[in-house]
This record gives structure tokens, C-alpha cells and sequence, in this order.
């Protein structure tokens, strides 16, 4: 039904019908829309209330900017899962490190998709400080995000990315320890 919406909003718009007066497709909690994020959280009366973040903030060439991380990181303790996802993929797309923190803490996770979300924002910061997060997730109990961890540490390529992706060899899971052999010989392969 939300696609239908948006499909006849569009027609409307490229047609030129409806003129100013024609609202936007209606976003869906958690849905992060051309730079609006609705963040759904509840109040000390346990009632439902709602919040966005917007970019409402004019940089200095009169574009919005995002969100600040410190609403992405409060974010990341929603309630809602979707939420968290999205606040994780604006943090991984901002590239700021002032996101680490909170994105380790994301790492555990109980939901197994907002980890591999994680992980891939943290990917995508790259700092330092990112693959010391990443490194203390090679010892999950989970053989596939460790191999993920070690897929993340190889994209990052760094010295740091390096020593962990050695760790990583001698891990107990053929796959993982394949996944880290095959990354430390591309990246020595690259130093050479």
C-alpha cells in the first residue's frame, strides 16, 4: 500500500499536478527519507510520542546537514530496531569518528542484523579506533560475524586492520581463518 502512495505521489509531481498543495509520501517510522529520519520513543507516561531528526541545519553552502551525532548515538538506544538500524547507517555514512563509541556498543547487539550493520558502519569510519571495535568482535560465538569482522578489517586495510586480521588466523572456524588468510596476503600483496 506505502509503495502505491508513493508511486501516485510521484505521477503527481513529474505530471506537475496538485501544485504546492500535494504532501510528500508519508515516511514510515525509522524510515530514513531524502534526510529525515522519524524516530519513534516513549515518554515516562509509557504513551507513544514521536520525534524526527531533520536536517534542518544550513551548512556554509546552503545545504542541510545531517543529524548530530549525538541525536544518532541517543538514537541507538531506541526501543525500536529500525531505528537503531537507521541512526547505524547515517553514522556509518557521516564517516565521523565521534560515532565509535556508540556503534561498539551496536556490536553487541542482540539482533544479528543491527551487529552486521555495525560492523560495516564502523567499516566505513575506519579509523583506529574503529578496528579496535571491530577487533574485540573476533571473539563472538558467532563463526559468520567473526567472518564479517574479518571481511570489515580487510575493506579497512590498515596496520591496525592488519594485526587483528592476523589474530584472525588462528580462529577456530576454517571459513573465518580462510577469510583472514586471503585478506592478509591481499594486503601484503599491496605493501609490496
Amino acid at each position: 500500500m506505502r509503495w502505491l502512495l508513493h508511486s501516485v505521489w510521484i505521477l503527481l509531481v513529474a505530471c506537475g499536478g496538485g501544485g504546492d498543495d500535494v504532501p510528500p509520501p508519508p515516511a514510515a517510522p525509522g524510515q530514513y527519507v531524502e534526510g529525515e529520519a522519524a524516530f519513534s520513543t516513549t515518554d515516562g507516561a509509557n504513551a507513544s510520542t514521536q520525534r524526527s531528526l531533520t536536517n534542518d541545519r544550513v551548512g556554509p553552502a546552503g545545504l542541510a546537514s545531517s543529524p548530530p551525532v549525538a541525536d544518532l548515538i541517543a538514537a541507538l538506544d531506541d526501543p525500536d530496531p529500525s531505528v537503531r538500524e537507521d541512526a547505524i547507517e547515517i553514522l556509518g555514512d557521516r564517516g565521523d569518528p565521534e560515532g565509535v563509541p556508540g556503534l561498539q556498543l551496536a556490536l553487541y547487539s542482540e539482533e544479528p542484523w543491527l551487529k552486521l550493520s555495525a560492523i560495516e558502519a564502523l567499516s566505513d569510519i575506519g579509523t583506529d579506533e574503529a578496528v579496535m571495535a571491530l577487533g574485540l568482535l573476533l571473539d563472538d560465538e558467532d563463526a559468520e560475524m567473526r567472518e564479517s569482522v574479518v571481511d570489515a578489517l580487510a575493506d579497512i586495510g590498515t596496520d591496525a586492520a592488519l594485526g587483528y586480521l592476523q589474530q584472525a588466523l588462528t580462529d577456530s572456524e576454517p571459513d573465518v581463518r580462510a577469510t583472514a588468510s586471503e585478506a592478509v596476503a591481499e594486503l601484503l600483496r599491496v605493501v609490496e
